[in-house]
């Protein structure tokens, strides 16, 4: 099960950090063993983008942000992946055949996911949360 989370400024003065901390307090019931954000923000457009396994640390990440126009935040608790920081969403999407990455949030579970995933890496994609390659990533 899955939390997802977003927030755009409605003004200057809009802080979507409270907004998602609010929202997070309550809906926790929906996971809270794993973490993640990405935020756009509000002065000079930058990508901010973290990810851990202990919501302190998550938290913490979250409050040093600076004013953001838009934030993306998902908690979970683990159904088929690993609580680790490299499973944990928003996940980056990068590829040569992409003209752009993008960041996935996702709630759910993929039933045919072993199909998709052969697929996939026949047309090149490498898929970044393979259980077999877990590493600790700093948020």
């Amino acid at each position: 099960m899955c939390g997802i989370i977003s927030s755009i400024a409605k003004s200057p003065s809009f802080n979507n950090r409270r907004r998602v901390v609010q929202q997070f307090d309550n809906q926790r019931w929906r996971g809270t063993d794993g973490f993640g954000f990405v935020a756009v923000m509000s002065d000079d457009k930058r990508i901010v983008f973290a990810r851990s396994k202990h919501e302190g640390e998550i938290m913490k990440a979250l409050s040093d942000l600076g004013e953001t126009d838009v934030l993306i935040f998902h908690h979970r608790i683990p159904t088929s992946s690993p609580n680790t920081p490299k499973a944990n969403h928003p996940i980056l999407i990068e590829n040569e055949l992409l003209e752009n990455k993008y960041f996935v949030v996702h709630n759910g579970h993929i039933s045919n996911s072993d199909d998709l995933r052969k697929e996939h890496e026949k047309d090149g994609w490498k898929y970044q949360t393979d259980v077999s390659s877990y590493s600790t990533l700093p948020c």
